[in-house]
């Protein structure tokens, strides 16, 4: 599953679910999140809410993980079961736009109730058909569909629950626990897999059709059991804030959420980071789903090695992800850390087709590649959107993404399926080296228009840059007063008064015509 879900969360989340939580008067200032206990003193709590998402990773990556064995019980080819991701991927390129409509308008708590029952359903029905005797692949294809329907808005719930659970300065911390969750997820079922269809092909009398049955309804058990963690959630929450107040939304607020009008704002920069998100992207997740008969056509490797193997990347981003968003924080610089991590993309992909250096090292390789991406692109967005566009921005990003990644990998398993091996990885090849283009332009544009890409954080901070300044609606209300709500302009809590509210509001409230250096100066 594509980092783009856990890249952008944490701005996105806080701008979305900031007036559910925060209740703002003019005598006090009540916030849930500050009341509510903290949940890393509450190493269960923190558990359940990492393992929402577990079940449904877990059915992710099940083709994946048993891609010899579908397709031979399936008598289908490459290209019908790399299919089986487009139909996961397709729901995914329209629920990014809507998913926060939906969890705004059926609620949170139900919105995660229903999508984790639609996980269980999905994966149960995959189960049911490989019990089948027929096994009709279009209702593999329409479960695939309704999983990814359903992950997608799970997500969304889920880390509504991280921003309405935890305080401010344990987001990161909270996003960071369920990302490596989620991808531990990956890592069991790509390594054991395998050795749960042999171990019972090897000591039961059942047939290979009922075999893949039940090695496909552990992953139908996982999502029970988040469905089930999800119902405590739900009820935990209800009994946590059945005093809570009731929210009143602020009288001046950031245009938050996703909107069609924003996306003509973007600049040409911006689009060319999206496209270079889905680039990458098309070519190491179709390489991951396509691994266990990569490396077992090229390597010659046992179909449990080839598990193994295609397993590394996902184990060792495990542990790599932490040391890069810390060293990418400090560093800053982050179009040079992209094309420091497409370079090391090509390189593996060059080793794959001409020399037979061990897999392992490869793989590790382009684990440190793939975990230098998720730190490096997603943190770029803020610099090339205004603030109040952020969520439009990555939301389009994520769409663009699973474009690419729905397109990309039957293109893939065609390739494989009609050339072999090498042709694919010169197919991975020529799409990092694409990727790599669009980052040396981008670096190129940064050093003409100053964009802040290639800076330190130090002089992020120091020096401000085109895109930093909010854009505010204004909206009075009739029951309050403009002045009477505190407000938060760039994370900053001021509660606005008679006295200062030239200061405060003053660019506001300036003549569109005046151009004064000082208009702005409050937001920069």
């Amino acid at each position: 599953m594509s980092t783009s879900l856990y890249g952008n969360v944490e701005t996105t989340f806080k701008k979305k679910y900031r007036n559910e939580l925060i209740v703002s008067t003019n005598t006090s200032n009540i916030s849930m999140a500050e009341n509510s206990s903290p949940i890393w003193k509450s190493p269960i709590l923190l558990i359940e809410l990492c393992l929402l998402s577990f079940g449904a990773y877990f059915a992710f990556d099940i083709p994946s993980s048993l891609s010899k064995r579908i397709i031979d019980i399936l008598e289908i080819d490459v290209l019908s079961f790399c299919f089986f991701y487009t139909a996961y991927y397709v729901p995914s390129i329209f629920l990014t736009f809507f998913s926060e409509g939906i969890v705004k308008n059926v609620g949170l708590s139900l919105s995660l109730a229903l999508s984790s029952i639609a996980c269980v359903l999905s994966q149960g029905l995959i189960g049911l058909v490989m019990w089948s005797v027929h096994k009709p692949y279009w209702l593999v294809l329409g479960a695939r569909m309704l999983l990814g329907s359903a992950n997608e808005l799970l997500v969304a719930c889920q880390y509504g629950f991280a921003i309405k659970l935890v305080k401010w300065f344990q987001v990161r911390s909270t996003f960071h626990a369920i990302l490596m969750t989620s991808r531990l997820a990956s890592v069991l079922n790509m390594c054991f897999a395998e050795d749960i269809y042999v171990w019972i092909l090897h000591w039961s009398d059942l047939s290979a059709n009922n075999v893949l049955a039940i090695t496909v309804s552990i992953g139908t058990a996982f999502c029970v059991l988040a469905l089930i963690d999800a119902l405590f959630l739900i009820a935990y929450d209800k009994w946590k804030y059945r005093w809570a107040p009731k929210v009143k939304p602020t009288n001046i607020d950031v245009e938050e959420g996703f909107y069609f009008s924003q996306l003509r704002k973007f600049s040409a920069q911006a689009w060319l980071l999206f496209i270079l998100c889905g680039i990458f992207y098309s070519a190491l997740l179709p390489f991951i789903s396509l691994g266990k008969i990569f490396f077992a056509e090229r390597y010659h490797a046992d179909v449990t090695v080839a598990s193994y193997l295609n397993s590394i990347i996902y184990f060792t981003a495990l542990f790599l992800t932490p040391l890069t968003n810390f060293i990418v924080r400090r560093t800053g610089r982050n179009i040079i850390w992209i094309i420091f991590s497409n370079v090391l993309a090509m390189a593996v992909h060059l080793l794959i087709i001409f020399t037979w250096i061990n897999p392992i090292i490869l793989m590790v390789i382009l684990a440190c590649s793939f975990s230098i991406m998720n730190a490096s692109l997603w943190e770029m967005v803020p610099l090339l959107v205004t603030n109040n566009c952020v969520s439009t921005a990555f939301v389009c990003m994520a769409s663009i993404e699973y474009i690419f990644l729905s397109l990309s990998t039957p293109l893939a398993g065609l390739i494989f399926q009609l050339y072999g091996c090498c042709v694919l990885s010169v197919y991975f090849f020529v799409l990092v080296s694409l990727s790599l283009t669009i980052s040396v332009v981008m670096c190129a544009v940064d050093a003409i228009k100053t964009l802040g890409l290639s800076w330190s954080p130090y002089y992020r901070d120091k020096y401000p840059l085109p895109n930093s300044r909010t854009e505010f609606n204004i909206q009075e209300s009739k029951n309050h007063s403009l002045f009477s709500e505190t407000v938060y302009i760039n994370s900053i809590e001021i509660t606005p008064t008679e006295n200062n509210k030239e200061e405060i509001f003053g660019s506001l409230f300036m003549d569109e015509n005046d151009s004064s250096d000082d208009s702005y100066s409050y937001f920069d």
